[in-house]
């Protein structure tokens, strides 16, 4: 597990973020519904950290990138910038707890109604990209769904 996040693609200054760099940002809170595609619901589920665009914005994110990967080893989920706006975060606390290596800390991808695929636990890597890449997330949660190889 990394405490840093690593921070490539169409930036101006790649890099590697950790906690000093982090809490330069806003921290914010982020309130909703956490839904599964295995059926299940949370509901009101609270979520604090900094969001993902201002993440971005410490490397200097280039104006042709519509798409962010991020991934923890090679587990990645893609969010479109649009998309990410205000509903998608850097978590470090969940429910007023901070977030364990167990539940996916110290850093954690939260996409408020999105699917939970999207969830990426133990955040190691943030990419910003010109196009949509390949999303193993949404590949290995439908896997394990369907019942498919792990």
């Amino acid at each position: 597990m990394t405490r840093d996040i690593v921070i490539g693609g169409l930036v101006e200054r790649p890099g590697i973020l950790g906690e000093r760099e982090l809490s330069t940002l806003r921290r914010v809170e982020l309130v909703g519904d956490f839904h599964c595609e295995e059926g299940w619901t949370r509901k009101d589920e609270r979520w604090e950290g900094y969001l993902l665009e201002d993440v971005l914005s410490l490397a200097g994110p280039e104006i042709e990138g519509g798409y962010i990967r991020a991934s923890s080893g090679g587990f990645s989920a893609v969010v479109g910038r649009e998309e990410a706006g205000e509903r998608a975060m850097v978590a470090t606390r969940h429910n007023g707890e901070e977030i364990t290596p167990e539940r996916g800390g110290p850093w954690r991808l939260v996409v408020l109604g999105g699917p939970c695929y999207r969830s990426v636990k133990n955040l190691e890597r943030v990419e910003l990209l010109a196009e949509a890449p390949r999303e193993t997330a949404k590949e290995i949660a439908l896997g394990r769904i369907s019942g498919g190889e792990r």
